[in-house]
Order: structure tokens, then sequence, then C-alpha cells
């Protein structure tokens, strides 16, 4: 999903609390004075500003900017058979916006489950195959809002999906065999 308006529609669509945002022109929901400008068709947390007022850039989508300290990735694996992984959890400077942190803070469980549950019935709302990544600010209160799905995030050792899929217990052998079994039937 690298067009972030459309994300945000299926978000909606399918009760999964969004940002209210702006796209061309067009308010979804309240907007607040404070929003965050991001390229609407993919990019990823580079690039990302605070900007009010909103304008009407073509190339740009405004969402409100959700004060929260911490960042949730959700990884989906498969198609027929869906496999949810447990959260990466990064700290978030709301000052600079898109610079992310490791961290070892433990949320509810009940928040963890919500974005799970979340991450698990975008992706299959979408028939994806292979793997998705769904991030979720976690605000004060301790509200879970979805950002973005990525249809194809990086898979590297070190990345979200690599790092939630080994503490699930998979090598990395069995992490990539999980993505590609349902390409090749074995």
């Amino acid at each position: 999903m690298s067009n972030k308006h459309l994300t945000k529609l299926l978000y909606s669509g399918l009760g999964i609390r969004t940002p209210p945002w702006r796209f061309c022109g067009t308010d979804y929901g309240q907007l607040g004075k404070k929003l965050v400008a991001k390229p609407h068709d993919g990019g990823g947390k580079r690039g990302l500003n605070i900007a009010t007022p909103a304008h009407d850039d073509e190339g740009l989508l405004y969402e409100n900017l959700i004060p929260g300290t911490l960042e949730l990735s959700v990884c989906v694996i498969g198609h027929s058979s869906v496999i949810t992984l447990t959260p990466n959890v990064r700290r978030r400077d709301v000052k600079r916006i898109g610079i992310l942190e490791a961290s070892d803070t433990r949320l509810p469980r009940r928040t963890e489950k919500l974005c799970m549950n979340a991450a698990a019935t975008i992706h299959e709302t979408l028939g994806a195959f292979g793997v998705t990544k769904t991030d979720f600010v976690i605000d004060p209160n301790g509200d879970a809002w979805a950002l973005e799905t990525d249809a194809h995030p990086g898979l590297g050792r070190a990345r979200a999906a690599a790092t939630q899929a080994a503490r699930a217990g998979f090598t990395y052998r069995e992490f990539i065999h999980l993505i590609l079994k349902e390409y090749v039937g074995k």
C-alpha cells in the first residue's frame, strides 16, 4: 500500500482508527493545528515534517499529528494461513518526526492485541501474499492509531519483519521460507 490516502480510506472502512487527514483539498475528519506532511504515494519516515496549515499540494497528504512517544510495527506473513508477529516497539520524538529509536518498553497486552488484530485484518482484506507491515502510534491515553501499511517492507535480517520473526522463534531461513512457500507451493 504505497498510496497513503487509499490506505487511510481502507482503515476507515474497516473501522480502524487513523488520524484525520487532508488530501487534494478535501478534509477527512476534523484537522488539528499540527499536521504531518507526507508523500501520499510512498516514501518512508524520511521527508516527514510538521506543517501548519495544510496546503493543497497534490503530492502530499496531511494528517493530524498524534502526540505519543511510542510507535509499533506489526508484521503479518502469509496468505492462506496468516501469521501475525508480536510488534516491534520504537521510541518516537514528536519534535523530530520520523526519527525512531529501539525501545524495550512493554505495552499493555490489550494494546498489542488490538494492533495485531488490526494488522491481520488489513493484510487479509488486501488478500496480501508475503509480508505486510503496519505502523501504529500510541497516544498518551494508550489508544492506537494506524499510520501506514507497507506491502513490501525491507526483509533484511535487522529489519522489523525479520526481527519480529526471530522473536517468534523462526530462523532467518525459516522466515524467508514462510514468505516464499505460498508462491512456490512447497
